[in-house]
């Protein structure tokens, strides 16, 4: 509480909160000797406040930034913590064949920890923390019983590994395949000539006839080819399951296959 009320810098910061431009309430909370109930409940606030309003919390001076962190990181047990994507700055536009051109994203991961006094820190990560990978990894085991080949990471996804750069260490998310399918680099073959280093694209539909670029969800790279019987021929697929981590699987078994209960429309593209 001193530290929070010691100076017209703190209190000036307090009251923006409050959109109080005189500082009036703030000062007649710091100022009032006989409520001190009152004036560490407003304390217990103000922090809360300070902690959930990133752009107050970004605008005070580092060394209270710091104490309010430690406040409640600190001292603090959390509730619980929220993950999710944030693309990060503009696409790149990278030419593939001729007028064919691909778009690359990169992405962060936006942090959420809620605290039981109702305070929120949100942190901007480079990718998600070791434990949240191991929390995916072991969601993915209890329903298809594998562990993956590299671990979950928001670099890059199914699309990028397949299509445009095959290394775990890819740094690069790409959401739209299709300028691949008009580049003349790829043609498309039959499930029978499918072979490895394929790369079978899955779609949003299972008619057995809708093949529309906006209804692509999944693409995978043939690592094996089990041919006979040659009217049920199957593969082996390497593929990154969206931000999750990147799996060697059966190419029916994953999250992209069945579509409203059917096996859903898949083509198979071979490089030229």
């Amino acid at each position: 509480l001193n530290w929070l009320l010691s100076s017209e810098k703190n209190v000036t910061a307090l009251a923006k909160i409050y959109h109080d431009e005189s500082n009036s309430y703030v000062r007649s909370i710091a100022t009032n000797q006989n409520s001190q109930k009152n004036r560490f409940e407003f304390c217990q606030l103000a922090l809360s406040q300070l902690v959930a309003c990133e752009q107050t919390k970004a605008n005070l001076p580092i060394d209270i930034k710091e104490q309010v962190d430690a406040v409640y990181a600190n001292r603090v047990a959390p509730l619980s913590y929220e993950y999710s994507m944030k693309q990060k700055g503009k696409p790149k536009s990278v030419a593939i064949s001729g007028d064919q051109s691909i778009e690359l994203y990169k992405y962060v991961v936006n942090e959420k920890i809620y605290f039981s006094n109702g305070a929120v820190i949100v942190n901007e990560l480079d990718d998600f923390p070791s434990n949240y990978k191991q929390y995916l990894e072991d969601e993915v085991y209890s329903v298809y019983t594998i562990r993956p080949i590299s671990s979950a990471t928001v670099k890059y996804n199914c699309h990028s590994y397949a299509w445009y750069n095959r290394s775990a260490s890819n740094k690069d998310w790409l959401n739209d395949p299709s300028p691949y399918f008009r580049s003349g680099l790829y043609s498309t073959v039959s499930k029978t000539q499918a072979a490895v280093g394929d790369i079978i694209v899955y779609y949003e539909s299972s008619d057995g006839v809708t093949y529309s670029d906006k209804e692509i969800s999944h693409s995978a790279v043939i690592k094996t080819v089990r041919v006979y019987p040659r009217s049920s021929r199957s593969f082996t697929v390497v593929s990154k399951w969206g931000a999750w981590g990147l799996y060697e699987h059966s190419w029916a078994v994953c999250p992209y296959y069945i579509v409203n209960q059917h096996a859903c429309n898949l083509k198979y593209y071979h490089k030229r």
